[in-house]
């Protein structure tokens, strides 16, 4: 009969006690911000008259270039006595000029231009006489 040899034995404890040490650290990964906010449309936004809406939606997206779904965006015009904008996105034309409108989420940002340039306003019209 084979019978474990002490040395044997010794090895064998050695090797468990060995496997049970500390395993290596696993870093958590960072946490996601947001790094990039997109607005749209993309495009400059001009108005030719006063009181027109448009709404604006903004796209956030993190340092790994996804996007994040539910951040909170904060709505700001750099002109309110032009353009307004409310906490949903939603700009409004009051007056002639440029404002920018800026989209921010944490430290990011992204902005578009609206103009409002009001044309002039119209005569009433004349309605022929003797009808």
């Amino acid at each position: 009969m084979n019978r474990p040899t002490t040395w044997s034995r010794v090895v064998f404890v050695l090797l468990v006690a060995a496997a049970c040490g500390d395993e290596p650290t696993v870093s958590p990964p960072p946490p996601l911000v947001p790094t990039t906010v997109t607005i749209s449309p993309d495009t400059a936004l001009v108005f030719d008259a006063l009181g027109i809406t448009v709404r604006l939606t903004a796209t956030v997206r993190d340092q790994n270039g996804v996007v994040m779904s539910g951040v909170a965006v904060a709505w700001a015009s750099t002109d309110t006595s032009v353009a307004t904008v409310t906490s949903a996105g939603v700009v409004t034309s009051v007056g002639n000029g440029t404002a920018t409108i800026s989209a921010s989420a944490g430290s990011a940002s992204g902005n578009a231009t609206v103009t409002v340039a009001q044309k002039g306003q119209r005569s009433p019209s004349r309605q022929p006489q003797g009808l």
